[in-house]
């Protein structure tokens, strides 16, 4: 995770350098420490009491701390009960008296109610209550989600070497200058050719 953070946060960085150069601020050398991103990326949902320094505990909880892992008959889930609205429409939907002066008692009752449930049932109560969740997908069936499939995420392709292969297209979407799907790596030595023709050497392939 850290070191696919850390690209993205540098291909960022690249850009915004390259937009302050065009704007008349010249080159610039730009440091991305891997531990610097890290920690930025996750402080927001995880380090409450570490940021609000002169808040109670109740106050200063942290964000990642209400978004809990819920088993389900067939599966897990995340819900996120972050707002006390939240917890109550959560609480509501699945059949739990909410404990007003204890939401981690409400959390735990919720826990319960929801393991007799399958996934589909759980879905529909709690997105009929406006309640944020999200179904956790194991690898051999996120291909099929919903919503991965109406976004055609996935491409499949045939490998000349390695047979069928499924891949995630890229996620970022241009709509002037779309990417294109993804192609198969070269063999070593496969474009050898191509390139001493284009640098002019091509009589010096062996």
């Amino acid at each position: 995770m850290a070191d696919k953070v850390t690209a993205m946060a540098a291909a960022q960085a690249a850009v915004a350098a390259l937009l302050a150069r065009e704007r008349g601020a010249g080159g610039q050398r730009v440091d991305v420490p891997m531990l610097d991103v890290s920690i930025a990326f996750l402080w927001m949902d995880m380090a409450g009491p570490q940021t609000l320094l002169d808040a109670t505990a109740d106050e200063s909880q942290p964000v990642g701390g209400a978004r809990r892992f819920f088993e389900f008959r067939d599966g897990w889930g995340v819900v996120s009960v972050t707002r006390a609205v939240d917890l109550a429409r959560a609480a509501e939907a699945l059949g739990v008296q909410a404990d007003g002066d204890d939401p981690d008692v409400t959390r735990e009752a919720l826990r319960a109610a929801a393991q007799p449930l399958s996934m589909a049932e759980a879905g529909e109560l709690l997105a009929n209550a406006g309640v944020p969740f999200g179904l956790c997908r194991t690898l051999d069936d996120v291909h099929e989600d919903p919503q991965v499939v109406a976004s055609e995420l996935f491409a499949e392709s045939e490998h000349p070497e390695g047979g069928r292969i499924r891949e995630p297209r890229s996620p970022v979407r241009f709509s002037a200058t779309p990417t294109s799907r993804p192609a198969p790596s070269a063999a070593p030595g496969q474009h050898t050719a191509e390139v001493l023709d284009e640098l002019g050497q091509g009589s010096v392939r062996s």
